[in-house]
């Protein structure tokens, strides 16, 4: 339950983002992480990206928008979900270049080409799409 709950308020906060309701957007991506927290490490990780996205649409320089992409990194770098953490450093590099931070962007940029360049080298391999989740997990 609270897997689809993080995600529903992940996607409301993606509406109110977009109607640069911000306040409203917050209020969902707080729920998401509520949820987040009783659900899975993508979970959590889609909540940090969220947040990180809303508070850079308020403010670019706001530190803290940079630590939620960091942190959804952080969350995802032990796991296999590999189209998360491509998504995770191309969100971090973009917010970074917005930053005019153009070195550091385009490592993270380069890290999330050189992931997805891994998931490319596996399509071979079996792949197989994990219950509840929209993630496709790469099994070597």
């Amino acid at each position: 339950m609270a897997n689809v709950v993080s995600a529903a308020a992940c996607s409301l906060a993606g509406l109110e983002l977009e109607m640069e309701n911000y306040s409203e957007a917050l209020k969902y991506v707080q729920q998401a992480q509520y949820a987040g927290q009783m659900s899975y490490t993508l979970r959590k990780a889609e909540a940090a990206i969220m947040l990180g996205r809303v508070l850079e649409s308020i403010d670019v320089l706001d530190p803290a928008a940079e630590r939620a992409f960091r942190d959804a990194i952080t969350l995802l770098a032990p796991t296999d979900r590999i189209a998360a953490q491509i998504r995770a450093h191309d969100a971090l590099g973009r917010h970074l270049l917005k930053k005019r931070e153009t070195k550091a962007g385009e490592i993270e940029l380069d890290i999330a080409r050189s992931l997805s360049d891994v998931a490319s080298a596996f399509s071979s391999s079996s792949i197989f799409v994990e219950d509840e989740t929209d993630e496709i997990a790469l099994k070597v």
